[in-house]
């Protein structure tokens, strides 16, 4: 009874309804292919020596790089971009390129090491899904204890910041501390509804999360409880809403 009934059917019922606002979902190109699209063809305008409209693309692509956090693509088209500034002979151009490359680096840097322990965490809950003792909590406490760890502002990029909660979630998870865990789970959701974009492109993280957030709030109020499932149960319709804007954005400002 109670709670227990908006959840009969679990996560399939979640599933469910995010799957029937998901007809022709990708039809759009990703963010990622279009620019990968646009680096092909900054070569060619390279190649034929069309330098000004090779410029005008790599800096349109870079920006499009830059919003969606693609950063290895981000200095790939930098590169290209200090090679028409040599063909004009642009030196401070290429001063300036090479300190905002060195920028994104840093930035490519930050997001690789949350990666890294995401993946060190996430092995960690393979060997050990529940800790049963303080020995094996050591494992969890000395890898929850790295400096990066200490706080969100160290995480410099949404995809860092997104890592350092996934972190945080497993780690309460695995060493019992349910409470916690649902507010690691409250900050993610937030970070993920901070971002236009994060619920057209993974929509499946949203249901996990979800589904995670319903079963820890199992116990508590029923206003609570229903206030999250009617967010969820209006999902489907952000989701049309948002592919609606990134159509029509990416008409606008196709490459």
């Amino acid at each position: 009874g109670g709670n227990t009934d908006f959840l009969s059917a679990d996560k399939n019922y979640l599933y469910q309804l995010v799957l029937k606002s998901l007809s022709g979902f990708h039809a759009s190109k990703s963010n990622s292919l279009r620019v990968k699209e646009a680096m092909h063809q900054v070569e060619i305008l390279y190649e034929k020596g069309l330098y000004a409209q090779c410029l005008s693309l790599i800096q349109k692509a870079q920006k499009l790089a830059d919003q969606y956090e693609l950063y290895p693509i981000y200095l790939e088209l930098s590169n290209w971009e200090r090679k028409v500034f040599l063909q004009q002979s642009r030196a401070e151009d290429v001063k300036s390129s090479l300190d905002d490359a060195a920028e994104h680096l840093a930035l490519l840097d930050n997001v690789n090491a949350y990666m890294q322990l995401y993946y060190q965490m996430y092995g960690l809950c393979q060997d050990i899904p529940k800790v049963r003792d303080s020995h094996e909590k050591e494992y969890f406490d000395d890898l929850i204890a790295h400096p990066f760890l200490e706080d969100e502002r160290i995480a410099l990029s949404f995809q860092a910041k997104l890592h350092f909660w996934r972190i945080y979630t497993l780690y309460y998870y695995a060493t019992d501390q349910e409470e916690k865990e649902l507010g690691a789970y409250m900050e993610l959701l937030k970070l993920m509804d901070s971002s236009k974009d994060y619920a057209q492109e993974f929509p499946y993280d949203y249901v996990e999360i979800y589904a995670r957030i319903l079963s820890l709030k199992r116990e508590s109020t029923d206003e609570e409880f229903a206030e999250i499932l009617l967010s969820l149960r209006d999902f489907p319709s952000r989701i049309k809403k948002s592919r609606r804007n990134v159509n029509v954005k990416a008409q606008s400002e196709a490459i």
